[in-house]
């Protein structure tokens, strides 16, 4: 059986630029398998997309443009987070 969660965006309140892009998060989990998928709208071309670079592993990546997962097991503080870049970079942390 897949499984939809919500996934909770900033609030529009905290988009001070007047921005007219959107973003809209889907998660999704099959048994052990969890499938993210982000849809994007950029009608003006505002989104400063970086180079595509190697698959690999690197630090930072959320000072520019990137995706973030938070997840955690139900009522528990440790989570791991999930950064990915459309360069191609990504990061996984661990937090306790």
């Amino acid at each position: 059986m897949t499984r939809c969660y919500p996934l909770i965006p900033f609030s529009e309140a905290q988009n001070t630029d007047k921005t007219e892009y959107s973003v809209t998060a889907f998660a999704f989990r099959q048994a052990a398998i969890l499938t993210l998928e982000f849809l994007i709208s950029d009608p003006c071309h505002q989104i400063i997309w970086p180079e595509t670079q190697n698959l690999e592993r690197q630090d930072y990546i959320w000072e520019s443009t990137c995706f973030e997962a938070f997840i955690s097991p139900p009522n528990q503080s440790n989570y791991f987070e999930l950064n990915l870049s459309p360069s191609l970079a990504w990061n996984l942390y661990r937090f306790t």
